[in-house]
């Protein structure tokens, strides 16, 4: 069964290649008008009423559609990466902060990336896979047969994913400690007792310890890294779009002054969400916010803000 739900995706992904990215920006804006009350967008405009309490009804549906149709882009994004040639995904690039990262690997030490969910991240794979081997930390899919594909397309360029669990830390460890490039999604939502509460968009947010864990046991320069996706007409996507990546450090090693470890994980997990906020406030519809980023409430048994509906 998995085999052939790995043939059907590999072929699905062969076709959605196949569109520019102006047809795929099409597309994803047809496929807006048929998503209804779809569980996606559900979240989407709870996340969004609970980081924007600002915005007025239209001005949050309006935003949860326009992170829709950026959602689904990802998918033709993916077959892109899978099957675009590398001077296709890389040849409409622009690189802010080049000079930061350069830096960091004339450094000669471990380099912790850290890769917020917002516009096409996984582009990443393409401009860093080749030139520095990236590794990163991936949540295997739970569908049978799609992460065979998905890996397929990451590593595609040389990278080396590592699946989250014991196993994954370790080798990334071992990564970080040869001076090696590791890249980690920041704000994925981790198992209680294995994050601390931090506020993030003035709600309190389950953040993941393994950013502290990394930085306390391998001392590594930290990079925050995202991929924006810019219009080529000035606000008509119609026209298509090209990316901008960006890097930037963000120091964390003073943290390990603090007093104890919860106040350092707490210290951390506070910097790190705050860097994410800055990124995500720049294109806020290009985050993806069908994420249940407060699915793990402080109190146990507090109200679900996802089950309101």
């Amino acid at each position: 069964m998995s085999e052939w739900v790995a043939s059907f995706f590999r072929m699905l992904l062969a076709t959605v290649a196949r569109f520019s990215r102006s047809q795929s920006v099409g597309v994803s804006r047809f496929l807006v008008k048929f998503a209804g009350r779809s569980d996606s967008l559900k979240v989407t405009e709870i996340n969004l009423r609970t980081c924007f309490p600002e915005l007025n009804d239209d001005e949050i549906n309006q935003l949860a559609k326009a992170s829709l149709e950026q959602m689904f882009l990802m998918f033709f994004e993916l077959g892109q990466l899978k099957y675009w040639s590398k001077e296709e995904l890389l040849g409409s690039v622009e690189i802010i902060g080049a000079e930061v990262l350069d830096d960091a690997v004339a450094a000669d030490a471990g380099i912790l990336l850290l890769v917020p969910h917002i516009g096409n991240w996984e582009l990443m794979c393409a401009y860093l896979g080749e030139r520095h081997e990236l590794n990163a930390l991936y949540d295997p899919p739970k569908v049978a047969g799609l992460e065979s594909v998905i890996l397929e397309a990451r590593e595609r360029f040389s990278g080396k994913m590592h699946p989250i669990g014991i196993g994954g830390l370790r080798a990334v460890i071992r990564v970080l400690r040869s001076g090696g490039l590791l890249a980690v999604l920041p704000d994925q939502v981790p198992e209680r007792g294995s994050g601390v509460y931090a506020e993030f968009f003035g709600q309190t947010a389950l953040t993941m310890n393994l950013v502290d864990q990394l930085v306390t046991k391998t001392a590594p320069r930290v990079l925050l890294g995202w991929v924006q996706r810019v219009a080529i007409a000035d606000g008509d996507w119609r026209q298509g779009y090209n990316y901008r990546l960006s890097f930037s450090a963000l120091p964390l090693s003073h943290l390990a002054d603090l007093p104890t470890e919860s106040e350092r994980q707490v210290a951390t997990a506070r910097a790190v969400n705050a860097a994410i906020e800055d990124v995500v406030k720049i294109a806020p519809e290009q985050y993806q916010w069908e994420y249940k980023r407060f699915k793990r409430p402080p109190e146990l048994g507090k109200t679900n803000i996802y089950r309101r509906q």
